[in-house]
């Protein structure tokens, strides 16, 4: 009778689960496999029924489903697995010693990283480039994970200020940076820097400090940050230009585009680094290839003409 209670109550849960809750999570699937470990219930149910009972019982480590007999089996926790035809099983994670899962899901970290992260060289997206709808839709599910990354933190926060979400995206910076993240002491750093959202005043002090303390990590946004304070001798600090140039070219070794076209700069000047027109010409089309608003203009003035732009 309680057995029976059991899987009514679990068979209604089912029924509660709103599809875009169900849709939260995914699993490492694995076709022709049974499970060993320690089984919490086993229900009359279809393999997609069975994937969204799992998904929305945190205590479900995976299931085990069999066409045959229409049956699935919850697992609280999942220790092995053997092959067995006739048998689909997913897992929360990956199974240790056994065989690779079957087109695994995108780690959520990585995605959010590339649809609200700075861009750096093919990940990522330039501010005015993020999908606010698509990153925070991806964001908010990795910053909630049961072990979130603490990059993921500033990522979405960089989503929701671009959603205009200033105080939350404030609180996320924040929550980033205290957990040690260079990429979220970089972003709060902007706050204090150009005072974004309105949310603080604008601090130069302490966003040349939290600019420093990314950069130390060496976290490429944060070195070109840094870079510009250091140019100008903002925050306090003493400027000095080949220091800036030094930290100019870490950011653009990790794919930082618009340190090539600061870099580039310099290289035109002779400020921080010899004077070098080809190298400057050089670091420009390299800015220009990924963007770069003026970078291809200043190839045009210090080549000349469009025929000779090709030469040069």
């Amino acid at each position: 009778m309680t057995k029976n209670i059991a899987r009514l109550l679990l068979a209604v849960s089912v029924m509660a689960v709103p599809c875009e809750q169900a849709g939260a999570e995914e699993l490492f699937r694995y076709p022709d496999t049974v499970l060993r470990g320690t089984t919490s219930a086993e229900l009359p149910l279809s393999l997609q029924e069975c994937r969204k009972v799992c998904l929305a019982r945190s205590g479900c480590g995976g299931f085990e489903h069999s066409s045959t007999a229409r049956t699935c089996r919850m697992f609280a926790s999942v220790d092995s697995a053997v092959a067995s035809s006739g048998y689909a099983s997913e897992t929360r994670v990956p199974i240790a010693g056994y065989r690779d899962p079957l087109d695994p899901p995108t780690d959520v970290a990585e995605l959010c990283a590339d649809k609200a992260g700075p861009k750096l060289g093919s990940k990522g997206a330039d501010y005015e480039g993020v999908n606010v709808a698509a990153a925070i839709k991806v964001c908010e599910k990795a910053a909630t994970a049961a072990a979130p990354k603490p990059e993921t933190f500033a990522y979405y926060a960089r989503a929701l200020q671009k959603a205009g979400r200033a105080t939350e995206a404030l609180d996320w910076a924040k929550r980033s940076a205290d957990a040690g993240s260079a990429a979220g002491q970089w972003f709060l750093g902007t706050f204090y820097d150009s005072d974004l959202g309105k949310v603080v005043e604008e601090d130069d002090k302490k966003a040349a400090y939290l600019y420093r303390q990314s950069a130390d990590q060496g976290y490429p946004v944060g070195q070109y940050n840094l870079a510009v304070f250091l140019q100008l001798g903002r925050g306090g600090l003493e400027k000095n230009q080949q220091q800036a140039a030094r930290l100019f070219r870490m950011a653009a070794d990790q794919g930082y585009a618009a340190a090539f076209f600061h870099l580039g700069i310099m290289y035109e000047t002779g400020r921080g680094v010899p004077k070098d027109k080809t190298e400057a010409v050089r670091l420009y089309r390299l800015a220009a290839q990924s963007g770069v608003v003026g970078a291809e203009g200043r190839v045009v003035v210090m080549c000349g003409r469009s025929d000779e732009v090709r030469r040069c």
